[in-house]
């Protein structure tokens, strides 16, 4: 019966203080790098026209100490000459290059604007859903090259906060060809 008295006043103790952060936990200020993750893969990958659940931490230190916060400032871009990671042996492949011409004239590097496909979670501003469209749209007059069969396209998504930012690349793979 003592060891289950002291054992309730030990939780209860820890639970009183906990909250109270730790020495790391001095505020947005002593963020040194944000980590960007995605639960249930070791890749963040996706399937155009689906979605992709990510989260943001801002850690400090060189034992990457979490920092409280979760207020961040979400783009996305797509991007050309990055790599993703594809099989398990831990290969990279190249992301598909993504061009597009105007008027007749040559195919260029073509990388719009994705953060209209980021979605912020209210209660948490470090969690966002990343759905990116089953078709990359152009303006109109621009015709969009020819992506390649084997590689996946790819976007940069980046989570800001102050002074600090931290990014992914995303793989996006046609529905298709879903192993790309």
């Amino acid at each position: 019966m003592r060891r289950v008295l002291l054992s309730a006043v030990a939780c209860g103790a820890l639970a009183a203080c906990s909250g109270g952060g730790s020495a790391l936990n001095t505020g947005p200020a002593a963020t040194t790098k944000i980590i960007i993750t995605t639960a249930g893969q070791s890749a963040p990958r996706v399937l155009a026209g689906s979605s992709i659940a990510l989260s943001a931490v801002s850690t400090s230190g060189s034992n990457n100490g979490t920092v409280e916060n979760n207020h961040y400032i979400w783009s996305a871009t797509l991007v050309n000459g990055a790599s993703y990671p594809a099989g398990g042996a831990g290969a990279n492949k190249p992301c598909a290059s993504v061009t597009a011409a105007t008027g007749g004239g040559a195919f260029a590097p073509y990388a719009p604007d994705y953060s209209i496909y980021v979605t912020i979670d209210p209660s948490n501003e470090s969690n966002i859903i990343f759905s990116p469209p089953l078709l990359i749209s152009v303006p109109a007059g621009t015709v969009l090259g020819p992506l390649s069969p084997t590689n996946a396209y790819c976007a940069v998504i980046t989570a800001t906060q102050g002074a600090m930012s931290g990014s992914v690349v995303v793989a996006i793979a046609d529905p298709q060809n879903p192993l790309e």
